[in-house]
């Protein structure tokens, strides 16, 4: 793979909000969507950064994506909600639910917001942190389009179905899990076949089935379940959790690189849990005392494993600020930036 190229994350996240605004978002819209691609790609996390803004741009011209679209709140039952997301942005739906599980967590203890009408939100993880941000366990999932096959093979028929789990902690421990149920994300494919580069022979299989080292094969084929089954029945609840709101299936959910005009209609949970409301000073110790653990069980004279999270936090604070934007995804851009009269920073 090319080697990346960095770029100021700053400058870049200042330029997809006047691209987005050009396109007819609103700024706060534009600067949610934004955000979640900048958080994506400081971390490392290429699959969800703005490799993803072209097809955003799309959706929104062509009518997929509703501009002027506000979520609302639907239905309200204590401790649980329901958003519509009116086929908004998905990061404009999916901020407004995280900040409501966070309200709905200080009055009960734990907050659950279920959302529908919504578009691909980006990186789960995000949402994630911003609940650990107010002090509280969070818990975000969100269904997709039907991008990947049962674990013998086969057509279509779930979405990598994201689930991310954040735990507040300090500093030195604060853990993330951000993960596709898929084996890999569907955006990796998307990367390779950018940038030219095979993929290894158990991410995805081919339109006939077989496995494929073409990252295009695959594009046309269908991704493979994490762990087999085990990845398979995971994104199968999700989808259950996200249908708790009215949300459809990842079968019926419309392609994010299908017909740009139709909404993609898919669905979200996101869980925040207040830890004062439980036993919040053991847990805090308890958070400590597993990381110790497991930075404690490495091989003499190799690196001390790492928790989760902890690899995307390292590459954050080693590029301090800075995006390493791949050749093919700053092209991209830079072909972005012309088309809307806002040329595209640091080439």
């Amino acid at each position: 793979m090319a080697l990346a190229q960095e770029t100021e994350a700053a400058a870049v996240e200042r330029w997809g909000v006047s691209v987005l605004m050009r396109a007819g978002l609103r700024a706060e819209a534009a600067g949610a969507v934004c955000a979640n691609l900048a958080y994506a790609e400081a971390r490392g996390l290429r699959t969800h950064g703005f490799v993803r803004l072209g097809v955003y741009l799309e959706r929104i011209e062509a009518g997929g994506i509703v501009v002027g679209a506000r979520p609302q709140i639907v239905r309200n039952g204590g401790a649980t909600a329901v958003v519509d997301c009116h086929d908004g942005p998905g990061a404009v739906g999916g901020a407004y639910a995280a900040e409501l599980a966070i309200r709905l967590a200080g009055e009960h203890g734990a907050g659950f917001v279920a959302g529908r009408n919504a578009n691909h939100f980006g990186a789960a993880g995000w949402y994630a942190e911003t609940i650990v941000e107010a002090g509280m366990v969070g818990l975000v999932a969100c269904n997709t389009d039907a991008v990947m096959a049962p674990p013998a093979g086969g057509r279509r028929v779930l979405g990598t179905n994201p689930i991310a789990i954040a735990v507040p902690g300090d500093a030195g421990v604060r853990p993330l899990l951000d993960m596709a149920t898929s084996g890999v994300a569907y955006g990796k494919l998307i990367v390779a076949a950018e940038e030219g580069s095979e993929i290894p022979l158990d991410w995805a299989v081919d339109a006939a089935g077989a496995p494929t080292s073409d990252p295009r094969a695959g594009l046309d084929g269908a991704l493979l379940p994490a762990a087999g089954p085990k990845g398979f029945g995971l994104a199968y609840m999700i989808d259950m959790l996200a249908a708790m709101g009215g949300a459809q299936v990842s079968a019926d959910v419309h392609p994010l690189y299908g017909d740009r005009s139709i909404p993609q209609g898919l669905g979200f949970a996101m869980l925040a849990i207040d830890p004062e409301a439980l036993e919040g000073a053991l847990f805090a110790a308890r958070v400590r005392r597993l990381a110790e653990a497991v930075r404690s069980a490495g091989r003499a004279g190799q690196p001390a494993p790492l928790i989760p999270g902890e690899p995307e936090g390292r590459f954050a604070a080693e590029h301090a600020g800075r995006a390493p934007l791949l050749p093919g995804t700053r092209r991209t851009l830079a072909t972005v930036g012309e088309r809307y009269g806002v040329p595209f920073p640091l080439l």
